[in-house]
């Protein structure tokens, strides 16, 4: 019984110095949405997707159709994008342009 609790001690303590502190404003976990592109101020760093106004990342990635990378000024008003927000749902992180008419 007491080895079995101190192998568990143990492993608790090595996973607590294994695992890096994260800081208090750290996301957990990122969402992933699709919406219609409203409104857009690249300067400004804002996008209003449906009826949501959201931050746009400093680190913002915009991919295309074919999965490529590309300049966020590919952006346009009324293109389906799909997006992904951090979990407080406020900054979007990535988005990935629908197919291209």
């Amino acid at each position: 019984m007491i080895a079995r609790r101190q192998c568990l001690c143990g492993l608790l303590l090595v996973t607590t110095l294994t695992l890096p502190p994260t800081a208090a404003g750290d996301q957990a976990f990122i969402l992933s949405q699709t919406g219609v592109i409203q409104s857009l101020d690249l300067g400004a760093g804002l996008i209003q997707i449906g009826s949501r106004s959201y931050r746009l990342a400093p680190t913002l990635k915009v991919y295309t159709p074919n999965g490529r990378e590309a300049n966020p000024a590919i952006l346009q008003q009324g293109r389906n994008i799909r997006f992904t927000t951090t979990s407080d749902s406020t900054v979007v992180s990535e988005i990935y342009i629908g197919q291209l008419d």
